[in-house]
């Protein structure tokens, strides 16, 4: 690579190549500079810049490697982690603390027995009320595995 552009450039078409809708191209373009820079970090460089371009070929097909792999998939459109199947929304809301990285602490509320039954002292029957739902959750998440892929 002559510039750290073209290296840019180059690295960019490996992280699409499996894309294949124009709008994940774009999501992807809108969050590029963050991405280089978690793909930099995780293959064990401490950020993108100039110092790249002094790789030998070696690194850069390794670096190039981790990028390929950095965005395998995304689903744009109305994607779920699981299907809403209770009208309970603060136990929505509490499940969801858990595996939604969208939600806050502070989205949830959770009442002081709550809080004392899930962080501190285990108490069956309230924990009871959340085990069926996350019985439940793990199923939906279950129908929703890439399997194409193993």
């Amino acid at each position: 690579m002559k510039t750290l552009e073209d290296l840019d450039h180059n690295f960019f078409q490996q992280t699409v190549v499996s894309l294949t809708g124009e709008d994940q191209i774009a999501f992807i373009k809108a969050k590029w500079k963050e991405i280089r820079h978690i793909v930099c970090q995780n293959s064990g460089l401490k950020q993108w810049g100039v110092h790249l371009l002094k790789l030998d070929k070696h690194k850069l097909e390794e670096l190039g490697g981790c990028f390929k792999q950095a965005i395998i998939g995304i689903e744009t459109k109305g994607f779920k982690l699981w299907k809403e199947a209770t009208r309970d929304s603060h136990l929505e809301a509490i499940l969801r603390l858990f595996f939604d990285d969208e939600i806050d602490l502070e989205d949830v509320n959770f009442t002081m027995d709550e809080k004392l039954a899930i962080f501190w002292k285990y108490d069956p029957s309230i924990i009871a009320q959340y085990r069926s739902r996350f019985e439940q959750i793990f199923q939906d998440i279950f129908l929703h595995l890439p399997r194409k892929e193993h």
